[in-house]
């Protein structure tokens, strides 16, 4: 008999056995340990309510113990609920530099009263273009308010005036005209083939903006010429023009990079308006206006309480003379005179318009320049860090070193600083 099976040890095996049946059946159960060989604490096991992940797996959302997703870097870990703050998914409070979603200001798409992150010179226009903007192109007699995507010359015929309503924003799609029809020569005599007239009044609250999608768009500007009617802007915005027109005969097209205001006999009036980025192959950065009808007949004069910055003149296609240069960053007057009843000039800043020689030609008046006028700078303006490349950095009397010659006379209260390389007229 070998020793387990002793009466004693059976006794024992027995009485073991009444009590286990008496008692019922014990199920033991061992959770197994997580994937990787550590247990996790707090894993339920089975027939406890909750089934347990299960080997390699994690329960519901909650990381592994010990393997990590870095923040930033585009992954989430499996069946996670909610992914972490990716480098290339903002939050939906944070501004995207170029990428839209539903509910947040993308860098290229303007929302109104929200200031764009990308808009050049604080306070202007957005460039970007707002879905389901209209398509506007073609001969233009009357318009109502609105934002309006210009994807084709828009031509003002002769013997009409354009009212513009306020709060109106025309947005260039391309390198398009405005005004005047391109396609009818500029030569005259006998008579040169007219435009009809701008009246564009807005207000401060609903200015007007003429302004490309970018700006670097590079469109042509508005030319009104031998109107019935005065050239009428106020509380007006246009900005990044280029008019360089590359048809050899033409003039108008080449000067006066925003406005070019060509023998209006009723007269241009500009109050309350802004003049950004617009940019000339030949003269008048910003603004040319040439003739105002004769004395004393002669229509009306005024450039008021209006911003000029950031225009330029490049003076590559200009036909000079020794008292008619090249230049007018900001501004060029032809042909305009009177005093300061007729024009007015008062309270305008100018500032950082330049006069290029980008050629073989000598480029005068980095703000204002002009031919065949004699006119008053008035009250209250401001001359800053202008510059012609030649000389004449504010004002060009015709490079003379002395006033007499375009600009009469200064009022005491300009101010002139930064302008290189001097300030012309002898000031």
């Amino acid at each position: 008999m070998r020793p387990f099976e002793s009466r004693p040890v059976r006794v024992l095996l027995v009485l073991l056995t009444w009590w286990s049946c008496s008692n019922g059946t014990r199920s033991w159960v061992t959770v197994p340990e997580q994937d990787g060989g550590a247990a996790t604490a707090g894993v339920k096991g089975p027939f406890q309510g909750d089934l347990a992940a299960g080997p390699g797996t994690v329960d519901a959302g909650e990381p592994e113990a010990g393997v990590g997703v870095p923040e930033d870097s585009g992954s989430s870990p499996p069946h996670a609920a909610q992914p972490p703050p990716d480098a290339g998914a903002p939050p939906a409070e944070i501004f995207d530099a170029g990428t839209p979603r539903v509910g947040v200001h993308d860098a290229g798409s303007p929302t109104t009263g929200v200031k764009d992150a990308g808009t050049a010179n604080g306070g202007q226009p957005d460039a970007g273009v707002p879905p389901g903007c209209p398509s506007l192109f073609g001969t233009l007699t009357s318009i109502t308010a609105g934002t309006w995507c210009v994807t084709g010359d828009v031509i003002i015929p002769h013997g009409t005036t354009l009212v513009v309503p306020p709060g109106t924003t025309f947005i260039f799609m391309g390198r398009f005209h405005f005004g005047r029809d391109p396609a009818k020569p500029d030569s005259e005599p006998p008579a040169i083939v007219g435009s009809g007239s701008l009246h564009a009044i807005g207000t401060q609250a609903q200015p007007i903006v003429f302004r490309g999608a970018t700006p670097t768009t590079g469109w042509f500007g508005i030319v009104i010429d031998h109107s019935d009617d005065t050239v009428h802007l106020e509380w007006v915005t246009i900005r990044d023009t280029h008019k360089d027109d590359p048809n050899p005969s033409s003039r108008i097209w080449i000067r006066g990079g925003a406005l070019g205001s060509y023998v209006n006999a009723k007269g241009t009036i500009i109050r309350h308006s802004t003049f950004v980025n617009n940019h000339t192959a030949s003269v008048a950065g910003a603004l040319d206006i040439n003739g105002h009808g004769s004395w004393p007949n002669a229509g009306p004069v005024e450039i008021t309480d209006s911003l000029f910055e950031d225009n330029w003149c490049d003076c590559v296609r200009y036909s000079y003379s020794s008292t008619d240069l090249c230049g007018g960053g900001a501004i060029r007057l032809s042909h305009v005179g009177g005093d300061a009843s007729l024009v007015k000039i008062q309270r305008n800043v100018f500032k950082n318009n330049r006069s290029l020689r980008t050629g073989s030609i000598d480029a005068y008046g980095g703000a204002i320049g002009g031919f065949d006028s004699a006119v008053i700078i008035g009250p209250g303006n401001v001359f800053q860090n202008n510059h012609a490349d030649t000389g004449d950095g504010a004002l060009s009397c015709s490079h003379r070193a002395s006033l007499g010659t375009i600009i009469t006379a200064v009022d005491p209260s300009v101010t002139f600083s930064g302008n290189t390389p001097d300030t012309g007229c002898g000031l």
